[in-house]
């Protein structure tokens, strides 16, 4: 297990999923980050799982698209909760 991440995207993507699971877009727009798969995977290097579940919503068009639900198990919680301190 590596230590809590330095970046601040990171520490406000961390901060967010603590409280609820978040979509790619919700973490773009609430966290400010651009790329938000290649942020949870470096996230996920460091040793958390973040679960990705693909869910159905529509775009601003109207149109269904497939996304991703990023969310923190109760173990990465734990983790989450001590690297925040």
């Amino acid at each position: 297990m590596k230590g809590a991440p330095t970046s601040l995207i990171d520490l406000r993507i961390l901060k967010f999923l603590v409280k609820q699971a978040l979509t790619t877009m919700q973490l773009q727009i609430q966290a400010g980050c651009n790329h938000a798969p290649s942020r949870i995977l470096g996230l996920r290097n460091r040793g958390l799982d973040i679960p990705c579940t693909i869910i159905r919503v529509l775009n601003r068009d109207g149109i269904e698209v497939r996304t991703g639900l990023y969310s923190l198990t109760a173990k990465d919680r734990s983790i989450v909760r001590e690297w925040l301190k």
